[in-house]
C-alpha cells in the first residue's frame, strides 16, 4: 500500500459554509511535502494544517477516531492519487470506541474551571474553554444521535434542539465566539463575567448529561 503522503480538505471549505472567521482546514496524511501543499488551491495563510502519519492513521482508525469520522463525512482528497491509501482507511472505519472516555475529559475540563475559579481567572478565557467542550459535546451527542455534524454553528443546533435544549441554540453558538475571541479571530461577544462563567458550567455539565444518554441510546 503506498505510502505516498494525501492532502485533504475539510471542515467548513469542503462543507461550502465559510464565513469571514473560517479558516481553511486541511489534513496531511503521511510526510508534509511542503511543494504539494503549495499546490493547494488556497492562500497559505488560511490553511489550518493538521498532520498524522500513517502509523498514526492506522492507530485512530483501530477505534474508530470521531475526527477521521468528520473527514469520511464531509472530506474530499486535494490533488487526488488513484491509489489512495486515506480512502481505503476510511471506507472500512469502524463505529467510535472511545466515546465514554472523551466524555470524561469533557468533565474534568468543566472541573479545571470550577477550580480556577478560586484564583485569579480570566472570564473571557474560561468561558472559551467551557464553549469548546460543549462544542465538541454536542458533536458527540450528534454522532450518538445518528445525526452526525461538525460544523462550528451546527452541532450546537442540531444536537440541542434534539434533546431539549432548544432555548440555548443561539446563546451556546454565541458563547463559542469566544474560542474564535481567543484566536484572535472575532470580537468577543459580550463582556465576559464570573456569573457567566457560573451560568455556564451548569449548563454545560446538563448538556453532557443528554449527551451520555444519547450513547447510551446509540448502542
Amino acid at each position: 500500500m503506498s505510502t505516498a503522503s494525501e492532502i485533504w480538505l475539510y471542515g467548513s471549505a469542503a462543507r461550502g459554509d465559510t464565513d469571514g472567521v473560517s479558516d481553511v482546514d486541511v489534513l496531511v496524511a503521511g510526510e508534509l511535502d511542503e511543494a504539494r501543499l503549495a499546490r493547494v488551491p488556497y492562500p497559505r495563510s488560511l490553511l489550518s494544517v493538521v498532520r498524522y502519519d500513517w502509523e498514526e492513521l492506522d492507530f485512530m482508525a483501530s477505534y474508530g477516531s470521531l475526527f477521521l469520522h468528520h473527514v469520511c463525512l464531509e472530506g474530499r482528497p486535494l490533488l487526488p492519487r488513484n491509489d489512495s491509501r486515506l480512502a481505503a482507511i476510511l471506507k472500512a472505519l469502524p463505529p467510535y470506541g472511545r466515546a465514554a472516555r472523551e466524555l470524561s475529559s469533557f468533565t474534568a475540563v468543566l472541573d479545571d474551571v470550577e477550580r480556577s475559579l478560586c484564583e485569579d481567572h480570566a472570564p473571557a478565557f474560561e468561558l472559551s474553554v467551557i464553549a469548546t467542550a460543549l462544542r465538541h459535546s454536542c458533536i458527540l451527542g450528534c454522532y450518538g444521535l445518528g445525526q452526525p455534524t461538525f460544523g462550528r454553528r451546527s452541532a450546537f443546533a442540531v444536537f440541542l434542539s434534539q434533546t431539549g435544549f432548544e432555548e440555548l441554540i443561539d446563546e451556546a453558538q454565541q458563547l463559542y465566539e469566544f474560542r474564535l475571541y481567543e484566536d484572535e479571530r472575532a470580537p468577543a461577544p459580550f463582556p465576559a463575567s464570573t456569573e457567566d462563567v457560573l451560568t455556564w458550567l451548569d449548563r454545560a455539565r446538563e448538556i453532557i448529561g443528554a449527551v451520555e444518554e444519547a450513547l447510551v441510546g446509540s448502542d
